[in-house]
């Protein structure tokens, strides 16, 4: 199968396009600057130059595609539109990476939380209602006679298929502890985020390419834990003890996401993904990342 992967240069579709790769698949990686990916190439991937801007090369580069990966941007209304339009009335598979903020709430550090499958219908809070609506546009879309699919990622972590291409949020707290002398968590510590290592993420897509249900959603998650343990687990990963700070001080940390980010509960059950797809965890070591985080940051 020829697949279209927009992001692969990045964390996630990087490791989405090797594994893809890995099974026997042709790749295109969409790309702003062909230039500039050698590591792409190297890894035996065919680049297209195009963006989710540029219309007129999503149109290019599905034409010719078996299947459509956005890995690149969970919030871009645009291009994702565009990419529907690539795909409609041809059959095509259309996989859209969403993430669990959409599930988060206003907790400030508290717990409790509502617990997700797949099936459990939420408003979102309004600062993730446009990636909500993203994300029910992909999923109607199976009314215009493609098979469109949306995967919402949990915390996602471990080694990156590029080089410095890290995922976002371990490597910047524990960049924030070395800065401050401290793993930091807002208020109590103890809402919670559900959490998968990178190579069971991109099982999930694999699985979901060759089976997936047309307007499915699929919540891949291996287990949960709360910020403040993560920040304990940081602490010990860099030699730091841990200190709670505001959610104003989170803010200037981490800018407006804190809100629905580090101090919110998103915590997804997989239910359907595994009775559907088959698909189950096999890594569940998110210490070992920090290590390997911290010796970098040393």
């Amino acid at each position: 199968m020829r697949v279209l992967v927009v992001g692969a240069s990045g964390f996630l579709g990087g490791a989405i396009a090797k594994r893809l790769k890995g099974d026997g698949h042709d790749v295109v990686a969409l790309v702003r600057n062909a230039a500039n990916a050698h590591a792409l190439t190297d890894a035996g991937l065919i680049l297209r130059e195009g963006n989710l801007d540029d219309a007129a090369s999503l149109q290019k580069a599905a034409a010719d595609a078996d299947a459509v990966i956005n890995a690149a941007d969970s919030d871009h209304a645009v291009g994702v539109a565009g990419l529907l339009d690539a795909v409609a009335n041809t059959g095509k598979t259309f996989i859209h990476t969403s993430g669990i903020s959409v599930t988060a709430d206003h907790a400030k550090g508290s717990g409790g939380g509502i617990v997700r499958d797949e099936s459990v219908a939420f408003q979102p809070i309004p600062e993730r209602a446009g990636r909500y609506a993203v994300d029910q546009a992909v999923r109607a879309a199976a009314a215009r006679g493609c098979r469109p699919i949306v995967i919402c990622c949990p915390l996602v972590y471990g080694p990156p298929p590029w080089p410095g291409r890290e995922s976002v949020q371990l490597p910047t707290l524990v960049a924030d502890a070395r800065k401050h002398g401290a793993a930091r968590y807002i208020g109590a510590g103890e809402a919670r985020w559900t959490h998968s290592h990178i190579d069971d993420i991109a099982e999930a897509y694999a699985l979901a390419l060759a089976k997936g249900t047309a307007g499915a959603l699929y919540y891949p998650e291996t287990a949960e834990q709360s910020w403040g343990e993560l920040a304990a687990k940081i602490g010990r990963s860099v030699g730091l003890s841990t200190r709670s700070i505001t959610l104003e001080e989170g803010v200037v940390a981490w800018g407006p996401r804190a809100l629905w980010t580090y101090c919110s509960n998103a915590r997804t059950r997989g239910v359907r993904i595994r009775e559907e797809l088959g698909w189950h965890p096999r890594v569940d070591d998110i210490e070992t990342d920090l290590r390997r985080l911290a010796s970098m940051a040393a």
